[in-house]
């Protein structure tokens, strides 16, 4: 099987579902089923397992003040899921796996992971993240 994992989720230190995709991803190499494992962040496709030694730069304070900024907000979620469509397009045989209730636009078979109890919770505001992402298809 041919599977694209998002290792968005990876940072260190691990926690919570960070820490499950990366012993996923560990799992997952050894297992002799998969005959091409890629993984998966942001726009782009990485050429291992991220790990405690990667670092993420020095960005971390302009990335919180654009978070504040409601047009780059609005800019973000418009492009990135059409940069993420650009860079999985050649990968239609794959099986595209997010454990972090996110899938992008991708032309494979998909699936994701739901497994947080404060979901519950959330529903509205989820629905409404979502109605706002989804377009009709007609």
């Amino acid at each position: 099987m041919k599977l694209i994992l998002s290792v968005e989720p990876v940072r260190f230190p691990l926690t919570g579902i960070g820490r499950y995709t990366y012993e996923l991803a560990l799992r997952l190499q050894q297992n002799p089923e998969i005959t091409d494992l890629q993984f998966f962040a942001g726009r782009r496709f990485l050429p291992a397992l991220p790990t405690a030694a990667d670092e993420s730069g020095n960005g971390y304070g302009l990335k919180r003040a654009v978070q504040k900024n409601f047009l780059a907000v609005e800019a973000y979620r418009l492009l990135m899921p059409l940069l993420r469509k650009r860079a999985l397009k050649n990968h239609g045989d794959f099986l595209y796996h997010s454990p972090n209730y996110y899938l992008p636009p991708f032309a494979g078979r998909s699936t994701i992971c739901l497994r947080s109890p404060g979901l519950t919770a959330m529903r509205r505001n989820l629905c409404a993240i979502c109605r706002k992402s989804l377009k009709p298809h007609w």
